[in-house]
């Protein structure tokens, strides 16, 4: 009896080099789409981030805003201040203003309901001063917190009686309160951000 031997029982060289070269395209493809994914996924986390962060800036100062009122602070050198908004203020102050209805007065009877709020632009950081009391005083401390990062430029407009104007200090100014501010930002990435809010609650 004769045995013949198959010479068709493994791969040949050239055979396992093609599959390997299909392995290696495919594992390539896919390292390519997982890289991809990732990069898509950190760049959607950053862009969630800063919505969230414009988002939270606009309601913040939108309720400042609105609760701002016509009570006059007196400053560390004793001159007295309103309501007061211009992109020119020192000290990169931009905004000032006394607002009602302070959180304090409600966790605590002892603290007064009313508030002073600046909004002060240091380098490229948008941020809310808040002191205790209206009138600044050595014990007044004020307390710092960052609205927006990556600020290139801010400026303001105010409404009264169907004009705008770039600045509004109540020594010039025709009503204690202006009808609507509007904030402009120009961002360090070349976008721009426009906020129209209500002040005073006045429609």
């Amino acid at each position: 009896m004769l045995f013949r031997i198959r010479n068709d029982a493994g791969f040949s060289l050239v055979e396992t080099m093609v599959a390997t070269f299909i392995f290696a395209l495919v594992s390539a493809a896919g390292v390519a789409l997982l890289t991809s994914y990732q990069s898509g996924r950190e760049m959607l986390q950053a862009a969630d981030g800063r919505v969230s962060e414009i988002t939270l800036a606009r309601e913040v100062i939108k309720a400042d805003l609105l609760a701002a009122l016509d009570r006059p602070a007196r400053m560390e050198m004793g001159e007295v201040r309103g309501f007061t908004g211009s992109a020119y203020l020192p000290d990169g102050l931009k905004l000032s203003l006394v607002r009602g209805g302070g959180m304090r007065a409600v966790l605590d009877t002892g603290e007064s309901a009313l508030e002073r709020v600046d909004y002060v632009l240091e380098g490229d950081k948008l941020v809310r001063r808040t002191f205790k009391r209206t009138d600044i005083t050595t014990a007044n401390k004020p307390r710092d917190r960052v609205m927006l990062e990556g600020v290139k430029a801010m400026a303001l407009r105010f409404e009264s009686e169907g004009q705008w104007i770039e600045e509004w200090r109540p020594e010039v100014a025709l009503k204690p309160l202006p009808n609507l501010a509007e904030l402009s930002f120009q961002m360090a990435n070349g976008r721009s951000l426009r906020f129209v809010l209500l002040v005073g609650g006045q429609a």
